[in-house]
């Protein structure tokens, strides 16, 4: 994982203590929760046929019509 995923090579993985590569690792699983929840949003913004951009900054939408949720859909599955 620490190469992989944590951009460390092999030699500076096995010079880490093993708190620092918890450290690590407890880090990049809050990134990767943060870009979970905003394609969460992006994608139920989409599924509503609006503009995530719209969506994420309250502005006033126009009702969504059956059709656009349905090309929305489309676009996913």
């Amino acid at each position: 994982m620490a190469t992989a995923y944590l951009g460390r090579s092999d030699e500076q993985f096995w010079d880490m203590t093993p708190r620092v590569l918890i450290t690590m690792v407890d880090e990049w699983n809050k990134i990767e929760r943060q870009k979970a929840k905003i394609q969460g949003i992006c994608y139920a913004a989409l599924m509503n046929g609006k503009d995530p951009d719209e969506f994420l900054g309250g502005k006033e939408q126009k009702k969504v019509t059956e059709k656009q949720q349905k090309k929305n859909a489309a676009l996913f599955f």
